[in-house]
């Protein structure tokens, strides 16, 4: 497997190169090519204990965008880290723990694990966009955002992530078919499959989104793992001053036990 996907990455390079060669455009007016490098240290004091552990970190993120004609557009970011010192090797299995792929395609491998050295490398965004003045698709592993506040967002339910991983500002993504009709300038109605194994792992959502007045409200549903979704968010201000917040409602469904469960946040 490791092979495998080293090779869909490496394919994934040389037809993008062919392709441009290809191309009798300049390369600047259809590909963007960005990224950056940085480098975080990590020093853990343990409770009671004078030593002091270290952990190094070189991250890199590599963006690759290639706008096809005025309707298509292909996407994909990769992510690669590099680890070492006292935590990497006082962890049993760190490079399986970091490589875990949560999503439908196994996009994450380890390059080494060794001396307690680690490199790590995933695909968090692999997606192709078709879209017009009214409809928008997008299928792959791209971000679905649904949230509304600024740290806790209930209504987030296809890519959660914690606040504290400070050192990912773009966030993962989910592995989904999305399609999107713009009713409006600030309204959308979208629909969302997220793969699974099997129809009972999956995700079918729909959201609604709109302006009114001075709150921008929005509303969904879904099925997800035999949980039933509902929410609700909105965004405006009282008296000049910000007011936002979205809550969630998960009904267990199927061979699930267990009440209803409600997550809500504002700011």
């Amino acid at each position: 497997m490791y092979c495998v996907k080293k090779i869909i990455f490496y394919l994934l390079i040389f037809i993008s190169t062919k392709t441009l060669l290809a191309q009798e455009r300049k390369l600047s007016d259809f590909i963007r090519i960005d990224g950056y490098a940085k480098y975080l240290n990590t020093l853990f004091v343990p409770p009671g204990d004078t030593s002091v552990i270290t952990d190094n970190l070189i991250h890199n993120r590599l963006n690759f965008t290639w706008f096809i004609n005025n309707n298509f557009t292909f996407n994909t970011s990769v992510r690669n880290r590099l680890f070492w010192g006292e935590l990497v090797k006082i962890i049993p299995g760190f490079g399986d723990i970091i490589s875990d792929d949560p999503g439908f395609m196994d996009l994450s491998f380890v390059w080494f694990e060794k001396n307690g050295v680690v490199m790590h490398t995933i695909a968090d965004r692999l997606n192709m966009t078709y879209q017009t003045d009214d409809i928008e698709v997008i299928i792959g592993r791209h971000r679905i955002n649904w949230g509304v506040n600024l740290v806790w967002n209930p209504n987030d339910i296809f890519n959660s992530f914690s606040f504290f991983d400070f050192d990912y500002e773009e966030r993962p993504g989910t592995d989904a078919a999305l399609v999107r009709y713009y009713t409006g300038s600030a309204d959308n109605i979208d629909l969302v499959y997220e793969l699974g194994d099997s129809l009972e792992t999956s995700t079918f959502a729909g959201y609604y989104k709109f302006n009114y007045k001075t709150y921008d409200l929005q509303f969904f549903a879904a099925y997800q793992n035999e949980f039933i979704v509902t929410g609700i968010g909105w965004a405006g201000d009282i008296k000049g001053a910000g007011f936002r917040g979205e809550g969630s409602l998960f009904t267990p469904t199927g061979s699930l036990q267990g009440s209803n469960q409600f997550v809500g946040a504002f700011d």
